[in-house]
Protein backbone atom coordinates (compact mmCIF):
# COMPACT_ATOMS: atom_id res chain seq x y z
CA UNK A 1 0.00 0.00 0.00
CA UNK A 2 2.81 2.41 0.92
CA UNK A 3 4.72 1.72 -2.28
CA UNK A 4 1.63 1.90 -4.47
CA UNK A 5 0.71 5.35 -3.18
CA UNK A 6 4.24 6.68 -2.81
CA UNK A 7 4.12 7.20 0.93
CA UNK A 8 7.64 6.03 1.79
CA UNK A 9 8.92 9.59 2.19
CA UNK A 10 6.25 10.32 4.80
CA UNK A 11 6.97 7.28 6.99
CA UNK A 12 9.62 7.28 9.71
CA UNK A 13 10.13 3.81 11.11
CA UNK A 14 12.18 2.93 14.21
CA UNK A 15 11.52 6.42 15.51
CA UNK A 16 10.43 7.28 19.05
CA UNK A 17 8.56 10.44 20.04
CA UNK A 18 10.60 11.63 23.01
CA UNK A 19 8.63 14.78 23.77
CA UNK A 20 5.70 16.77 22.45
CA UNK A 21 5.02 20.39 23.30
CA UNK A 22 2.29 22.84 22.37
CA UNK A 23 3.56 25.86 20.43
CA UNK A 24 2.20 29.23 21.55
CA UNK A 25 1.58 30.42 17.98
CA UNK A 26 -0.21 27.18 17.11
CA UNK A 27 0.61 23.57 16.41
CA UNK A 28 2.94 21.16 18.15
CA UNK A 29 6.68 20.65 18.41
CA UNK A 30 7.71 17.00 18.33
CA UNK A 31 11.09 15.79 19.52
CA UNK A 32 11.99 12.43 17.97
CA UNK A 33 14.90 10.03 18.25
CA UNK A 34 15.85 7.20 15.92
CA UNK A 35 16.45 3.82 17.54
CA UNK A 36 20.13 3.11 18.15
CA UNK A 37 21.09 6.76 17.71
CA UNK A 38 21.67 9.63 20.11
CA UNK A 39 20.63 12.15 17.48
CA UNK A 40 17.48 14.11 18.37
CA UNK A 41 15.35 15.88 15.78
CA UNK A 42 12.70 18.58 16.24
CA UNK A 43 9.79 19.15 13.86
CA UNK A 44 6.74 21.41 13.90
CA UNK A 45 3.28 20.08 12.99
CA UNK A 46 -0.06 21.86 12.77
CA UNK A 47 -1.95 18.81 14.01
CA UNK A 48 -0.98 15.55 15.71
CA UNK A 49 -3.03 12.35 15.79
CA UNK A 50 -2.08 9.99 18.62
CA UNK A 51 -2.85 6.45 17.47
CA UNK A 52 -0.97 4.44 20.09
CA UNK A 53 -3.97 2.32 21.06
CA UNK A 54 -5.74 1.88 24.38
CA UNK A 55 -4.03 -1.28 25.62
CA UNK A 56 -0.90 0.33 27.01
CA UNK A 57 -0.25 -0.79 30.57
CA UNK A 58 -2.03 -3.73 32.22
CA UNK A 59 -3.92 -2.64 35.33
CA UNK A 60 -2.63 -5.12 37.88
CA UNK A 61 -4.25 -5.05 41.33
CA UNK A 62 -2.38 -5.97 44.49
CA UNK A 63 -4.18 -7.36 47.54
CA UNK A 64 -3.06 -8.31 51.01
CA UNK A 65 -1.38 -11.72 51.15
CA UNK A 66 -0.70 -11.80 47.42
CA UNK A 67 3.07 -12.34 47.74
CA UNK A 68 2.55 -15.27 50.12
CA UNK A 69 -0.02 -16.75 47.73
CA UNK A 70 2.49 -16.68 44.88
CA UNK A 71 5.33 -17.99 47.08
CA UNK A 72 3.13 -20.97 47.95
CA UNK A 73 2.85 -21.85 44.25
CA UNK A 74 -0.24 -19.86 43.33
CA UNK A 75 -0.40 -18.10 39.98
CA UNK A 76 -1.72 -14.57 39.48
CA UNK A 77 -1.86 -13.34 35.91
CA UNK A 78 -3.33 -10.38 34.05
CA UNK A 79 -5.77 -11.26 31.29
CA UNK A 80 -3.15 -10.19 28.74
CA UNK A 81 -0.98 -13.05 30.04
CA UNK A 82 -3.71 -15.69 29.81
CA UNK A 83 -2.19 -17.38 26.77
CA UNK A 84 1.07 -17.73 28.71
CA UNK A 85 -0.63 -20.19 31.06
CA UNK A 86 0.07 -23.83 30.23
CA UNK A 87 -2.78 -26.33 30.21
CA UNK A 88 -1.08 -28.07 33.13
CA UNK A 89 -1.34 -24.83 35.12
CA UNK A 90 -5.15 -24.93 35.03
CA UNK A 91 -6.03 -28.59 34.50
CA UNK A 92 -8.06 -29.90 37.45
CA UNK A 93 -7.36 -26.62 39.28
CA UNK A 94 -9.94 -24.11 40.46
CA UNK A 95 -9.42 -20.78 38.71
CA UNK A 96 -10.76 -17.41 39.82
CA UNK A 97 -11.33 -14.81 37.11
CA UNK A 98 -11.61 -11.27 38.44
CA UNK A 99 -13.62 -8.84 36.32
CA UNK A 100 -16.86 -8.57 34.36
CA UNK A 101 -15.60 -7.35 30.99
CA UNK A 102 -15.73 -9.21 27.69
CA UNK A 103 -12.18 -10.48 28.19
CA UNK A 104 -13.14 -11.81 31.65
CA UNK A 105 -16.13 -13.76 30.33
CA UNK A 106 -14.14 -15.00 27.31
CA UNK A 107 -11.46 -16.40 29.61
CA UNK A 108 -13.96 -17.89 32.06
CA UNK A 109 -15.87 -19.66 29.28
CA UNK A 110 -12.63 -20.90 27.70
CA UNK A 111 -11.05 -22.19 30.90
CA UNK A 112 -13.34 -25.15 31.32
CA UNK A 113 -12.47 -26.28 27.78
CA UNK A 114 -8.85 -26.46 28.99
CA UNK A 115 -9.80 -28.85 31.77
CA UNK A 116 -10.05 -26.45 34.69
CA UNK A 117 -11.52 -28.06 37.80
CA UNK A 118 -13.89 -25.14 38.26
CA UNK A 119 -14.11 -21.44 37.50
CA UNK A 120 -15.37 -18.59 39.67
CA UNK A 121 -16.18 -15.41 37.74
CA UNK A 122 -15.94 -12.65 40.33
CA UNK A 123 -17.23 -9.24 39.28
CA UNK A 124 -17.68 -6.10 41.34
CA UNK A 125 -20.88 -5.01 39.58
CA UNK A 126 -23.31 -6.33 37.03
CA UNK A 127 -23.30 -4.84 33.54
CA UNK A 128 -25.66 -5.16 30.60
CA UNK A 129 -24.58 -7.64 27.94
CA UNK A 130 -25.98 -7.94 24.46
CA UNK A 131 -26.30 -11.36 22.76
CA UNK A 132 -25.50 -11.59 19.07
CA UNK A 133 -29.18 -12.26 18.43
CA UNK A 134 -31.76 -10.54 20.64
CA UNK A 135 -34.72 -12.80 21.25
CA UNK A 136 -32.73 -15.40 19.31
CA UNK A 137 -34.12 -13.75 16.17
CA UNK A 138 -32.85 -10.20 15.52
CA UNK A 139 -29.16 -9.40 15.05
CA UNK A 140 -28.25 -6.90 17.77
CA UNK A 141 -26.36 -4.68 15.34
CA UNK A 142 -29.63 -3.91 13.54
CA UNK A 143 -31.10 -2.57 16.78
CA UNK A 144 -28.20 -0.76 18.43
CA UNK A 145 -25.18 -0.29 16.21
CA UNK A 146 -26.69 1.93 13.55
CA UNK A 147 -26.12 5.63 12.88
CA UNK A 148 -29.88 6.19 12.94
CA UNK A 149 -30.04 4.93 16.52
CA UNK A 150 -27.87 7.76 17.87
CA UNK A 151 -30.98 9.89 18.46
CA UNK A 152 -31.95 7.51 21.26
CA UNK A 153 -28.98 8.55 23.38
CA UNK A 154 -29.18 11.96 25.03
CA UNK A 155 -25.39 12.28 25.28
CA UNK A 156 -25.10 12.00 21.48
CA UNK A 157 -27.69 14.62 20.58
CA UNK A 158 -26.87 18.13 19.42
CA UNK A 159 -27.92 20.42 22.32
CA UNK A 160 -27.87 23.49 20.03
CA UNK A 161 -30.60 22.14 17.75
CA UNK A 162 -33.98 23.56 18.76
CA UNK A 163 -35.90 21.26 16.43
CA UNK A 164 -33.88 18.28 17.66
CA UNK A 165 -34.68 19.14 21.28
CA UNK A 166 -38.41 19.40 20.51
CA UNK A 167 -38.42 16.06 18.70
CA UNK A 168 -36.48 14.49 21.55
CA UNK A 169 -39.10 15.60 24.07
CA UNK A 170 -41.89 14.20 21.91
CA UNK A 171 -40.10 10.89 21.38
CA UNK A 172 -38.83 10.55 24.97
CA UNK A 173 -41.66 8.28 26.24
CA UNK A 174 -41.31 5.97 23.25
CA UNK A 175 -37.52 5.78 23.64
CA UNK A 176 -37.88 5.14 27.38
CA UNK A 177 -40.33 2.29 26.73
CA UNK A 178 -38.07 0.88 24.01
CA UNK A 179 -35.15 0.56 26.42
CA UNK A 180 -37.29 -0.90 29.23
CA UNK A 181 -38.59 -3.57 26.85
CA UNK A 182 -35.05 -4.31 25.71
CA UNK A 183 -33.94 -4.70 29.33
CA UNK A 184 -36.84 -7.05 30.05
CA UNK A 185 -36.07 -9.10 26.96
CA UNK A 186 -32.41 -9.48 27.98
CA UNK A 187 -33.33 -10.41 31.55
CA UNK A 188 -35.62 -13.16 30.29
CA UNK A 189 -33.42 -14.40 27.42
CA UNK A 190 -30.21 -14.58 29.46
CA UNK A 191 -31.82 -15.57 32.76
CA UNK A 192 -30.18 -12.67 34.56
CA UNK A 193 -32.42 -12.91 37.63
CA UNK A 194 -31.49 -16.56 38.11
CA UNK A 195 -27.80 -15.69 38.19
CA UNK A 196 -28.34 -12.49 40.19
CA UNK A 197 -26.81 -10.51 37.32
CA UNK A 198 -29.43 -7.83 36.70
CA UNK A 199 -27.62 -4.46 36.52
CA UNK A 200 -28.80 -1.50 38.58
CA UNK A 201 -28.04 0.98 35.80
CA UNK A 202 -30.24 1.79 32.82
CA UNK A 203 -29.12 0.12 29.62
CA UNK A 204 -29.06 3.42 27.71
CA UNK A 205 -26.45 4.72 30.16
CA UNK A 206 -24.08 1.87 29.28
CA UNK A 207 -24.87 0.86 25.72
CA UNK A 208 -23.01 3.67 23.92
CA UNK A 209 -19.89 1.86 22.62
CA UNK A 210 -19.26 0.25 26.01
CA UNK A 211 -21.69 -2.63 26.38
CA UNK A 212 -20.04 -6.05 25.96
CA UNK A 213 -21.34 -8.77 23.69
CA UNK A 214 -22.29 -12.01 25.44
CA UNK A 215 -19.51 -14.57 25.21
CA UNK A 216 -20.70 -17.65 23.35
CA UNK A 217 -21.13 -20.51 25.81
CA UNK A 218 -21.00 -18.27 28.90
CA UNK A 219 -24.51 -18.83 30.22
CA UNK A 220 -24.36 -22.46 29.13
CA UNK A 221 -21.29 -22.85 31.35
CA UNK A 222 -23.31 -21.32 34.21
CA UNK A 223 -26.02 -23.93 33.65
CA UNK A 224 -23.52 -26.80 33.60
CA UNK A 225 -21.82 -25.56 36.75
CA UNK A 226 -18.42 -25.25 35.08
CA UNK A 227 -18.43 -21.48 35.71
CA UNK A 228 -20.02 -19.80 38.72
CA UNK A 229 -20.72 -16.04 38.72
CA UNK A 230 -20.08 -14.21 42.00
CA UNK A 231 -20.84 -10.55 42.63
CA UNK A 232 -17.98 -9.36 44.83
CA UNK A 233 -14.29 -8.59 44.62
CA UNK A 234 -11.08 -9.82 46.20
CA UNK A 235 -10.30 -8.69 49.73
CA UNK A 236 -7.14 -10.69 50.44
CA UNK A 237 -5.23 -13.91 49.79
CA UNK A 238 -4.53 -16.53 52.43
CA UNK A 239 -2.37 -19.64 52.65
CA UNK A 240 -3.40 -22.19 55.27
CA UNK A 241 -0.96 -24.24 57.34
CA UNK A 242 -1.55 -27.25 55.10
CA UNK A 243 -0.66 -25.17 52.02
CA UNK A 244 -4.25 -24.64 50.86
CA UNK A 245 -4.55 -21.39 48.94
CA UNK A 246 -7.62 -19.27 49.65
CA UNK A 247 -8.98 -16.13 48.01
CA UNK A 248 -11.12 -14.22 50.49
CA UNK A 249 -13.86 -12.08 48.95
CA UNK A 250 -15.40 -8.91 50.34
CA UNK A 251 -18.80 -10.62 50.62
CA UNK A 252 -17.31 -13.04 53.17
CA UNK A 253 -16.97 -15.98 50.79
CA UNK A 254 -13.69 -17.91 50.73
CA UNK A 255 -12.74 -19.59 47.45
CA UNK A 256 -10.02 -22.19 47.21
CA UNK A 257 -8.09 -21.38 44.04
CA UNK A 258 -4.71 -22.12 42.53
CA UNK A 259 -4.85 -19.61 39.68
CA UNK A 260 -6.22 -16.05 39.58
CA UNK A 261 -6.65 -14.19 36.30
CA UNK A 262 -7.15 -10.45 36.67
CA UNK A 263 -9.24 -9.12 33.79
CA UNK A 264 -8.99 -5.66 35.27
CA UNK A 265 -8.35 -3.60 32.17
CA UNK A 266 -5.62 -1.19 31.23
CA UNK A 267 -4.28 2.23 32.09
CA UNK A 268 -3.15 4.72 29.49
CA UNK A 269 0.29 6.24 29.35
CA UNK A 270 1.57 9.02 27.10
CA UNK A 271 5.02 9.78 28.54
CA UNK A 272 5.95 12.14 25.71
CA UNK A 273 3.28 14.66 26.73
CA UNK A 274 4.00 17.41 29.27
CA UNK A 275 2.64 16.47 32.68
CA UNK A 276 -0.15 19.05 32.68
CA UNK A 277 -1.41 17.92 29.27
CA UNK A 278 -1.26 14.25 30.21
CA UNK A 279 -3.35 14.98 33.31
CA UNK A 280 -5.86 16.83 31.12
CA UNK A 281 -6.15 13.90 28.73
CA UNK A 282 -6.02 10.97 31.19
CA UNK A 283 -8.23 10.78 34.30
CA UNK A 284 -7.35 9.42 37.75
CA UNK A 285 -8.43 5.90 36.72
CA UNK A 286 -6.02 5.93 33.79
CA UNK A 287 -8.70 6.33 31.12
CA UNK A 288 -8.81 8.86 28.28
CA UNK A 289 -11.09 11.88 28.54
CA UNK A 290 -12.41 11.92 24.98
CA UNK A 291 -15.55 13.21 23.29
CA UNK A 292 -17.05 10.37 21.25
CA UNK A 293 -13.94 8.37 22.13
CA UNK A 294 -11.85 10.46 19.74
CA UNK A 295 -11.16 14.07 20.77
CA UNK A 296 -10.51 16.02 23.95
CA UNK A 297 -12.03 19.50 23.37
CA UNK A 298 -9.44 21.08 25.68
CA UNK A 299 -6.60 19.78 23.50
CA UNK A 300 -7.56 20.91 19.99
Amino acid sequence: YIKKHGLEQHCRLNTEVVAMERVEKGGWLLVTQTSGSSHVEKNHFDFVVIATGTFTNPRFLHHAGQDEFVSAGGLIKHSSEYNDLEDNDVRDQHVLVLGGSKSATDIAAHLYTRGAGGVSLVMRRNVWRIPYFIGNLVNSKHLLYMRAQEVQFSSWRDPTSVLGSILSCIAAPVIWLNFRMLELLLIVQLGLRKWKMVPKTKIEDEVSCEIPVVTQGLFESFESGDVRPVKSTIERYEVKNDGTKIVQLENGEAIQAHVVVQATGWTMDLPFLPRELEEELIDADGQYRLYRFAINPNLP
